[in-house]
């Protein structure tokens, strides 16, 4: 069948590419693209390997980043050394101090003395949240003087080493975009390198009662009780039913994926990995805070992402530049039970925030943003 011979080519195309060899990638590509004209990531992937990859460029203006910690202070030694070699390129780093009680603080003075002045420590004496940590730096007064904002997890390694390819790709996609909300690259998977964590995020809305959060039989049940009580008032906005279903699932296509480069472009998505995220400063203050109902920590990056889609804004990622995340996502994490209980707290809050009509919205208007860009890249590679 075609299948049986285009899947080894598509797969050659991608590993060709990851060594060079782009004609030969941009060959075999094309072939497996006139079979399957519908295959999106492919046709995005020959787009950029042609047009974007000769765009490598830094963010124009002044570069802040901005990361949080606590402690994680091994974690953080290494997400240090791996953006040091960038650290030129920056007019400020700032590291918040959330109160650690291990070495962070030895280990931040450290690269204090190594990196100099770029580097900037503030101590705060308790951990305030992933939130308030994020809007604590979005206030910071270098922040307001800066062209973009780079927020970095204190368990996210940049890769590119000297050459800041990360920092290129950035530029690349805000260059490529200019009106995004917000840009992010492909997250790789540290403890697994050669699989991805994290790509091209959509929303996708699901029927009603399909969305699930756990335990599933309990939820069944309820929902069967509610049936069998038809005329319960609509105004129950607290009934456990709604609170345990869910109006959307984001799609993430790629994690646990291996990296052969078939998420290798740039386009439009409804939200990035915060982990790694990327603002132009004006947006950043205009479109609002974090919502520090998500304290202390999962899902406030992607509530701020949904509720921009909601007043047809897109987030832009990037495949062009990658990180190497250390903490594990799925099934390979491993979670306390006070964790997995805030985690799944703030999976409720975030159903909650998004109702059905809500979800269809954002999904609609982002599937029309997606179909624009497509049809442009598919009319470009012939």
């Amino acid at each position: 069948s075609a299948g049986e011979w285009l899947a080894p080519l598509e797969l050659k195309s991608g590993l060709l590419a990851l060594l060079g060899e782009n004609a030969a990638a941009q060959s075999l590509g094309r072939t497996v693209l006139a079979v399957r004209p519908w295959h999106s990531s492919l046709a995005l992937t020959l787009y950029d390997r042609h047009h974007a990859r000769s765009g490598r460029q830094l963010p124009p203006g002044k570069i802040v980043l901005l990361l949080y910690t606590w402690n994680k202070a091994a974690d953080l030694d290494l997400t240090l050394a791996a953006l040091a070699p960038a650290s030129g390129l920056l007019h400020k780093i700032i590291v918040l101090n959330n109160g650690s009680s291990d070495n962070t603080a030895q280990v931040l003075a450290a690269w204090a003395e190594r990196l100099g002045k770029v580097l900037e420590v503030v101590t705060l004496p308790v951990n305030i949240g992933a939130p308030a940590a994020r809007n604590w730096l979005r206030g910071h007064e270098i922040t307001a003087v800066s062209d973009f904002v780079i927020f970095l997890d204190d368990d996210a390694l940049v890769c590119g080493g000297a050459g800041a390819d990360w920092l290129q790709a950035f530029g690349q996609a805000a260059a490529a975009y200019p009106d995004a909300a917000a840009y992010g690259l492909k997250i790789i998977d540290y403890s697994a390198p050669h699989t991805n964590q994290s790509a091209d995020l959509h929303l996708l809305c699901l029927e009603p009662g399909a969305g699930l959060l756990p335990s599933d039989k309990l939820a069944e049940r309820i929902i069967a009780d509610e049936e069998a009580a038809p005329n319960a008032p609509d105004n129950q906005v607290y009934a456990l039913t709604r609170a345990r279903s869910r109006s959307f699932e984001v799609v993430n296509p790629a994690q646990g994926a291996a990296d052969f480069g078939l998420f290798d472009y740039i386009r439009p998505c409804a939200s990035v990995t915060g982990c790694c995220h990327m603002f132009r400063t004006g947006r950043l203050l205009k479109d609002g805070a974090f919502n520090l109902s998500f304290s202390p920590s999962q899902y406030d990056d992607l509530e701020r992402d949904l509720r921009l889609a909601a007043e047809g804004a897109f987030a832009c990622y990037s495949g062009l530049g990658r990180v190497w995340h250390l903490q594990r996502t799925g099934r390979g994490r491993k979670m306390s039970p006070a964790a997995y209980g805030s985690s799944l707290g703030n999976e409720y809050k975030l159903a909650a925030h998004f109702s059905q009509g809500r979800a269809e919205a954002i999904m609609r208007s982002q599937f029309r943003i997606l179909e624009q860009d497509l049809l442009f890249k598919l009319k470009a590679v012939g």
